[in-house]
């Protein structure tokens, strides 16, 4: 009976995840998909770039990012975006595992981040059908929730550009019911 966590710990100390055999590669990215932890997560975002194993060590990457909390995965997701190699489909997977996270440990303050880093991400896309389906999703109603001046102005050109010019004229309007705007402010450059 092999005790993975020894296993592993010696894989790691080898650093058998360089190892030449893919057959090497395999056993130990799918031994640490099973038991790793966050000190895994780099070498296996360099594996997804560098190894024909990628889709197994997004698979590693997924299953270890399940084991840990919301507000790890939201702080790591910064990282993640920066990582040659990641696509905007697998930062959005570790958002929803996030997101759901966020939800089951009752975090409200974590829960809106995520949502925000969400529709940043599909409106830096321009994925704005999938914008305002995320929106509706969670029944996005602007005095409910406490965005950032940069979601909200996302969310107004999700509106604008999914053909919901009254809800952006309403996000427009409760803007200026707060404060005057200036022209070089995002939600002007956002209309020009």
């Amino acid at each position: 009976l092999v005790d993975k966590s020894r296993a592993l710990e010696l894989f790691r100390k080898l650093s058998l995840y360089k190892d030449e055999s893919l057959a090497v590669q395999q056993v130990v990215t799918e031994l640490t998909g099973q038991i790793g932890a966050v000190e895994d997560l780099d070498w296996l975002i360099a594996g997804i770039l560098n190894n024909v194993q990628a889709e197994q060590a997004w698979t590693a990457v997924k299953n270890i990012s399940q084991r840990q909390s919301s507000a790890f995965l939201l702080d790591w997701i910064y990282a993640l975006e920066t990582a040659p190699g990641v696509t905007v489909e697998e930062i959005r997977e570790v958002l929803e595992i996030a997101e759901m996270k966020a939800e089951a440990e009752n975090e409200q303050t974590v829960l809106s981040r995520v949502r925000q880093q969400m529709i940043g991400l599909y409106c830096r896309q321009k994925s704005w059908d999938h914008a305002s389906a995320y929106l509706a999703k969670f029944n996005y109603v602007e005095d409910k929730f406490d965005f950032s001046e940069a979601a909200r102005v996302d969310i107004m050109n999700v509106y604008l550009y999914t053909g919901q010019p009254e809800k952006a004229l309403g996000l427009f309007r409760s803007k200026l019911a707060e404060s005057d705007l200036s022209e070089d402010s995002l939600w002007c450059m956002a209309i020009k």
